[in-house]
């Protein structure tokens, strides 16, 4: 029997949502332009049905909140980061969205549904931090970070004795390691238990509670059948290997750089394993490996089905670091 692999990279994706607490729900999306790359400060607006879309913004402007407690209302239209991303919190409902800005043909997607948790969706939130852009100086404990951002968190108080994993990287040198968080001397400043022994011009932190393990949460989510996997903005810790049910056919995160899967076990092979596919998308998140000094580990493998003679692999904006894809046909 013959097998073929599609290997498709969409241009345009509205990541539907991940997931909130209480009578709101959160939707992520990713604004990209014709050429298939994100478009950073479009305009997006949220129209309720039916929508006049002629005008820009169209009308009638749906009513969007800061946070799932739909208490304090935020700005619409909102507009795209600096990497193209956008979220906004509504009440459960269908919603048209129109985009549009400097350098972006306009373009409207009627029919969105707001409100996670069909049947066919589970949602597991993520409780570790980071940010995408570290400072250090050799042999100083201290480190700086960004922060504003929607994919950079803040230092707080309450990350004292965390661990922290960073890698860091100048033109000549690579660092990778995880230690501890001693102090937070600011929201982007903290002191950390050993210090770094290049100075980087650029770099990825990641911390978390020395007892966070989200290995038992993801599998057990995918143990239910559930087609939809779908992760919010945080990092989830991982010590084993996930692996599937023949009824995953989705895993959706927030962005490559809001959602991250954290390998630490050292010389696990894989983080995710995928066996009997027949169709599967992967979306917007990252897996990062557990570390520069171990064998192997952090490896996607996917392993095609003998009931289908056509296999379907969709995927966008997923980023892996010290770790790999793997396609078994």
């Amino acid at each position: 029997m013959m097998h073929r692999l599609v290997l498709m990279l969409i241009g345009l994706t509205l990541m539907l949502p991940a997931g909130a607490s209480g009578q709101g729900y959160r939707v992520d999306g990713v604004v990209t332009n014709q050429s298939g790359r994100p478009q950073p400060g479009a305009t997006i607006a949220v129209l309720t049905q039916p929508a006049n879309t002629s005008t820009r913004p169209g009308t009638p402007l749906a009513v969007l909140y800061v946070d799932s407690t739909l208490t304090v209302a935020a700005a619409n239209p909102i507009t795209a980061d600096g990497l193209g991303n956008y979220h906004f919190y509504a009440a459960t409902g269908v919603v048209t969205l129109q985009f549009y800005g400097t350098g972006l043909t306009t373009y409207v997607m009627p029919d969105q549904t707001v409100g996670w948790g069909t049947p066919d969706e589970i949602y597991v939130e993520g409780a570790g931090k980071q940010t995408h852009h570290v400072l250090s100086t050799a042999a100083s404990t201290t480190i700086t970070i960004s922060v504003g951002a929607a994919f950079h968190d803040p230092f707080t108080s309450s990350d004292v004795g965390k661990v922290i994993r960073v890698i860091l990287r100048n033109p000549a040198s690579l660092e990778d390691f995880e230690t501890t968080i001693v102090s937070v001397t600011s929201v982007t400043k903290a002191v950390l238990a050993v210090a770094p022994t290049i100075t980087s011009t650029t770099g990825e932190a990641y911390w978390f509670s020395s007892t966070q393990d989200d290995t038992a949460a993801l599998q057990a989510a995918i143990n239910t059948n559930t087609g939809t996997l779908r992760l919010g903005k945080g990092v989830y810790v991982i010590t084993d290997s996930i692996a599937n049910k023949r009824s995953t056919t989705k895993i959706l995160g927030a962005g490559s750089w809001r959602t991250t899967i954290l390998l630490r076990k050292a010389n696990l092979q894989d983080s995710l394993y995928f066996t009997d596919v027949m169709g599967l998308n992967l979306e917007g998140f990252s897996v990062v490996g557990p570390g520069m000094d171990t064998i192997s580990g952090g490896t996607i493998t996917i392993k095609h089905s003998d009931f289908d003679n056509v296999q379907r692999f969709y995927v966008r904006d997923v980023y892996v670091r010290q770790a790999a894809f793997r396609f078994c046909l």
